[in-house]
């Protein structure tokens, strides 16, 4: 029963009739959109599930290798760094060996050859920035050598074809040196090697400075040898390391030791007066190998194949400081090696590591079909 007038009744029943339409049919928006939308959810996950599906029972083929270079020449490595008959046993964690992709890129290294008069000039400017002034000599084709006076005779030949270079004189002769008078430091040893290096403009851009290793020498009899703890170091060793590439190490003849080494010391009395007495740079091996953008895929043997080729001596032994003929493998990294300038490719090895007595054995790592 309405107590009000008509019309505002009437008004009055309109309006709840109306809200009530408009509740029941947000109810029905919420309730048929939900469906439609749990609908299309599943539609796309069904998507997905199918996909995945023929992913995991009919793969996509994968392409072969493309073995761009055709077959490879065998990596030439040095000769063992001992004659020892060695007998292996797998000792990892795990008690198997690793497992390692299936295919590797392998570069192709940048050679040079009959180099320009411009590579003359530059190399005559890179021994003037270092202090050799006088006039060159050409030793053979290509080899020029500079010799410098004073009370140090340094000597530096440089390689037109490789670029290599080395730097000698007669430090170990030096009172200084020989008696050990002054000691290196080495963060002064490795600023005085990266300066020497960049003053002939042959400091490479591919150098990691955070690999760099030191080692604290000392003259015995005219020799050096590695400096004890407490043992004053009148001499220091800076090696400097090229960076890995696609997040593999680069490996050299030895697995301690760098193709960029220069040797570090006094050979002059120091100036209490003078604030720059730096270390000098006296003697130096430089050989680098720059790695071109031009690669190719290629396959790899298994890290059991490249064991069973060590364990039947067709590796290479890079390091070793025991006596021991039994050796426990205890990791195996994969990595690429460079081995001066006698390859033309940036080649894969496999590194066998026996952390007693520091053995490393190298095995090449590309699968041996496509080895020349």
């Amino acid at each position: 029963m309405c107590l009000l007038d008509s019309t505002v009744c009437f008004t009055y029943t309109q309006g709840m009739a109306t809200l009530h339409t408009v509740t029941e049919l947000s109810k029905n928006v919420i309730k048929y959109g939900g469906l439609f939308l749990a609908a299309v959810s599943l539609f796309f996950i069904g998507i997905n599930i199918g996909k995945t599906a023929k992913t995991v029972f009919f793969p996509r083929p994968v392409a072969p290798p493309t073995t761009t270079f055709g077959k490879l020449p065998a990596i030439q490595f040095p000769n063992n760094v001992t004659d020892k008959k060695f007998t292996y046993i797998i000792d990892t964690l795990t008690g198997r060996l690793p497992a390692f992709q299936s295919r590797i890129q392998i570069y192709k290294l940048i050679t040079h050859e009959n180099p320009s008069l411009l590579e003359y000039r530059d190399a005559r400017q890179s021994a003037s920035a270092v202090g050799f002034t006088r006039p060159d000599r050409e030793l053979k084709k290509y080899t020029l050598q500079w010799d410098s006076a004073g009370d140090l005779e340094r000597s530096l030949i440089i390689n037109l074809e490789t670029k290599d270079f080395t730097m000698t004189s007669p430090f170990l002769t030096q009172e200084n040196v020989r008696n050990g008078i002054y000691v290196v430091n080495e963060a002064n040893s490795i600023k005085a090697a990266q300066e020497f290096l960049s003053k002939m403009a042959y400091f490479p851009p591919d150098v990691d400075v955070a690999k760099t290793k030191t080692y604290r020498l000392s003259v015995i009899d005219g020799k050096l040898i590695p400096a004890g703890k407490k043992e004053a170091a009148p001499v220091i060793e800076v090696d400097f390391f090229q960076r890995d590439l696609n997040k593999l190490p680069i490996f050299y003849y030895s697995p301690f030791y760098s193709q960029i080494k220069l040797f570090v010391g006094f050979t002059k009395p120091l100036s209490r007066e003078a604030l720059d007495n730096k270390p000098e740079v006296v003697e130096t091996h430089f050989s680098h190998q720059k790695i071109s953008d031009i690669k190719a895929d290629y396959p790899l043997k298994s890290t059991y194949e490249a064991y069973n080729e060590l364990v039947n001596g067709k590796g290479y032994v890079a390091a070793y400081f025991g006596d021991k003929t039994e050796i426990k493998i205890k990791d195996v990294v994969l990595g690429y090696y460079l081995n001066g300038n006698d390859q033309n490719y940036l080649m894969p090895v496999y590194v066998f590591k026996g952390l007693d007595d520091s053995f490393y054995g190298y095995v090449s790592a590309l699968k041996n079909e496509w080895i020349k």
